[in-house]
């Protein structure tokens, strides 16, 4: 396996960051950090992260936010391009345990089903909890998350690549269920592959729901790209899931904004434009 590894940057805390790239980067055979933070703002010294490994780490950009898709979609063609065979793709605030990434790699070497287009790993968060328990056999799944996740450039090769247009949420739903639908390739998880990742952004709890306090531009593209999904891959979603995206990214989410939230107008506003778009487009 010759694996290439993107790791996308915004706004990161540089200790955090310096330690998680330290995570993996002896277990990668390249890696390109690819910076979101807009060229002026960029709140770390590349010399730190760079000096990781030197030989290893590539920066990448163009000095603007562009969004997941668009910088996937780079270090994908930049696989194929340099005779990669596989694309490991990072958050900031993902790490992996010593040797973990190691071992992840050897059970997809091991692993001999060629209908698989995603392999991804089992999520650890921060207050404990798992997202698939701790069983060592592999599971088929609909979709796994983009951090984490290892994709063959075979996949890439069957012309499957990232949608930009979703700009963040939801790019990682969009690949898999594209990779099923239209390749028929699955996605894999290995629930003993252990990924610690952050969510990023706080959890508001009202009358004992939580939902996630993201700002009025991330609010936008949840709640818009929430709706296309479920116009998009209908066979892909229960009554229960349709039900339940409702309940937490509409419902609750108004509750939390109302009550516990700033830019309240914003937000109500930006969760209202990204209803219309989602429901019109």
């Amino acid at each position: 396996m010759k694996l290439l590894a993107i790791v996308i940057s915004y706004f990161p805390t540089e200790e955090e960051f310096i330690q998680n790239i330290k995570s993996y980067i002896k277990d990668v055979d390249q890696l390109l950090v690819w910076e979101n933070t807009p060229k002026n703002n960029v709140n770390y010294d590349k010399k730190n992260i760079t000096t990781i490994n030197s030989e290893k780490i590539i920066f990448c950009g163009t000095g603007v936010n562009v969004g997941i898709g668009k910088a996937l979609n780079f270090a994908a063609n930049f696989g194929l391009q340099n005779g990669f065979t596989h694309l490991l793709t990072l958050d900031q605030d993902s790490c992996f345990r010593k040797d973990m990434l190691n071992h992840f790699k050897q059970k997809i070497v091991d692993f001999l089903d060629h209908k698989v287009g995603i392999y991804g790993t089992n999520l650890l968060f921060p207050e404990g909890q798992t997202e698939f328990g701790f069983n060592e056999e592999p599971i088929v799944v609909k979709y796994c998350i983009t951090s984490g996740s290892i994709v063959p450039m075979e996949t890439f090769k069957k012309n499957c690549f990232f949608d930009e247009d979703l700009f963040i949420d939801g790019v990682d739903l969009d690949f898999c269920f594209k990779a099923n639908q239209k390749h028929g390739l699955v996605t894999v998880v290995f629930p003993s592959i252990i990924l610690e990742h952050n969510i990023g952004y706080p959890q508001k709890t009202f009358l004992g729901f939580s939902a996630s306090a993201y700002s009025a531009f991330r609010t936008y593209f949840v709640v818009k790209n929430q709706i296309l999904l479920i116009r998009k891959y209908p066979e892909f979603y229960n009554y229960k899931e349709k039900c339940s995206i409702i309940s937490n990214y509409l419902i609750k989410r108004i509750f939390t904004i109302i009550f516990y939230e700033k830019e309240k107008k914003q937000k109500v506003l930006a969760m209202l434009r990204g209803l219309k778009e989602g429901l019109l487009e």
